[in-house]
């Protein structure tokens, strides 16, 4: 599973297509900030996370919760 993290439809839209053109079996989760990564990160286990770290709402906590233990 892969987690893309951007408060913007575009940009999540955009890294999804380039993913899936590279293999369209990884399975992608979306979030438009922080608190809701820090949300399906605890629930969905994503292996992967693309964020970017000056979106709003805990991007930087985020990163830190979503690292695997």
């Amino acid at each position: 599973k892969i987690l893309i993290v951007d408060d913007e439809q575009l940009a999540r839209d955009r890294l999804r297509r380039h993913i899936q053109e590279i293999d369209a079996n990884h399975e992608i989760i979306e979030a438009e900030n922080g608190l809701v990564a820090i949300e399906k990160c605890e629930h969905q286990h994503p292996e992967l996370e693309f964020s970017r770290f000056t979106a709003p709402a805990y991007g930087t906590r985020c990163s830190r919760i979503c690292q695997p233990a």
